[in-house]
């Protein structure tokens, strides 16, 4: 545990994700889903943060959209946000 909480604390997304999949699966059930979406909500957040929109809007494309399906008005929010930091940053 002590590793997934230093992984974690240091903002290694991906490896979090990896170190995880090698104990559930996203869609395992809802619980799971919930942690890998908290994993790349909070990748995305920092990429925003960081004006790093590129990568931010692939992560939201590429990793929420999918996560999101269910709950269109979060997806929305999420585009919003992503939309607002590229407008700011012209």
């Amino acid at each position: 545990m002590n590793y997934f909480e230093d992984t974690v604390l240091s903002g290694k997304w991906d490896e979090a994700e990896r170190y995880l999949s090698g104990f559930m699966k996203f869609d395992d059930n809802r619980y799971s889903t919930k942690i890998y979406f908290q994993i790349r909500k909070q990748n995305f957040l920092e990429d925003i943060d960081n004006n790093c929109r590129a990568k931010a809007l692939d992560i939201l494309m590429k990793d929420l959209k999918v996560i999101t399906e269910g709950n269109e008005e979060l997806f929305k929010e999420m585009h919003h946000m992503c939309m607002g930091s590229i407008q700011q940053g012209s």
